[in-house]
């Protein structure tokens, strides 16, 4: 189910602190990045954001880390999540733990052969050559009703909601590389987790990158990426960089400036004309909404004055926020980037809390896990 971050927060593990370190796949380098989550008294601290230009620059733990995150774009990685309608044959019959290890396996077979083709042509790759990264339930239900494990129940009609990651059997490598760097390595899509971090749903999530913009689909049985629009936030850089006859570097620092101190009246009114016309540029490419009234939530990779930026999205065309939303919650979040202050580093957060799936299912994800196990890379 889209949109459980918090309730995955609400149900940290019970050590006192985990230690993290998030890689992220920028497409032209790498995103650094530490973290910790204390669990006793809600505090998250993100520390030491940094960027280095290829994975050879990434300096190894001194120490393992308790999980190291590796979020990879979505031209290497692809995150589904979906409702699959498994029909019992014999429905006034209780549930067995049996016929659920079962019934989880056949939902799993369903689940990839639903979406083999699809991730295959989403990644270029012959299905030989694609490898199940993650997988786990997220929602269970009985006929109309939620539950949490189905064992003893009767009934006709199940459904699980999977969520899977796939990777193409290439970046195994990678993955070898970080063999001794933490006790677990996750590998996510990053515009995957990152959408299904936020609640509540839209029909849409859109990536905003440097060079483009990916969108992602909520539709009624599954969540998945849509397509790849050819506008990235690197255009208003450009944009203002020839205004101004500086590099995009400092055109960068121009930009973060404005929430600080802004300038004279007419250089913020064109900076805003040349932000106001490109956010119209992308906002154009955008597909309909899906129908049911629940426009698109914004989330910017890189840092744009949020004042600014928001102001032409329209009022019900949100910018995702995180560091917000945790806070909201009641979460103490610290957060230093001053040696990548242009990376929107909050994604981190989404990043790390991630990985703290409903307990309640703990039971079928364990099934799960060992059924899976000979699909899945070897993380």
């Amino acid at each position: 189910m889209v949109g459980e971050l918090f309730d995955r927060l609400k149900k940290l593990p019970k050590r006192e602190q985990e230690s993290f370190l998030v890689i992220e796949d920028l497409g032209f380098g790498f995103g650094v990045t530490r973290a910790k989550i204390r669990n006793k008294d809600k505090k998250i601290n993100v520390y030491g954001t940094g960027f280095v230009e290829n994975f050879e620059g990434i300096k190894k733990p001194l120490f393992p880390v308790d999980k190291v995150i590796l979020a990879v774009g979505s031209d290497k990685a692809v995150t589904i999540e979906s409702t699959i309608h498994l029909k019992r044959s014999e429905p006034d019959e209780p549930i067995s733990e049996t016929e659920i290890d079962t019934l989880v396996f056949r939902g799993l077979w369903e689940f990839l052969n639903r979406y083999r083709g699809t991730v295959s042509k989403k990644l270029g790759a012959h299905d030989l050559d694609l490898i199940l990264a993650g997988a786990e339930i997220r929602e269970v239900s009985l006929g109309q009703s939620r539950v949490f494990n189905p064992q003893g129940f009767k009934g006709a009609n199940l459904y699980f909601r999977y969520r899977g990651t796939f990777i193409h059997r290439d970046l195994e490598a990678l993955i070898e590389k970080m063999e001794h760097w933490g006790r677990e390595k996750i590998l996510v899509e990053s515009g995957g987790i990152l959408g299904l971090s936020v609640p509540p749903p839209s029909d849409y999530f859109v990536l905003v990158g440097d060079k483009v913009t990916n969108v992602f689909a909520n539709g009624e049985e599954d969540w998945l990426h849509l397509k790849v629009l050819p506008w990235g936030s690197g255009l208003i850089l450009r944009k203002i960089a020839v205004f101004f006859g500086v590099s995009t570097g400092v055109a960068a620092e121009i930009l973060l400036s404005l929430d600080k101190e802004p300038p004279s009246g007419k250089i913020k009114k064109a900076i805003e004309g040349m932000i106001r016309e490109e956010i119209q540029n992308l906002l154009k490419l955008l597909p309909r909404s899906g129908g049911r009234g629940r426009q698109p939530d914004f989330y910017f990779g890189f840092n744009l004055p949020s004042v600014l930026v928001g102001k032409f999205l329209g009022p019900r065309m949100k910018l995702v926020n995180f560091k917000n939303l945790l806070t909201e919650q009641g979460y103490g979040v610290i957060m230093n980037q001053e040696s990548a202050p242009f990376l929107n580093a909050d994604n981190v957060l989404a990043f790390i809390t991630h990985v703290y799936s409903p307990p309640q299912y703990g039971f079928l994800n364990d099934l799960l896990a060992r059924r899976a196990r000979w699909l899945t890379a070897k993380h």
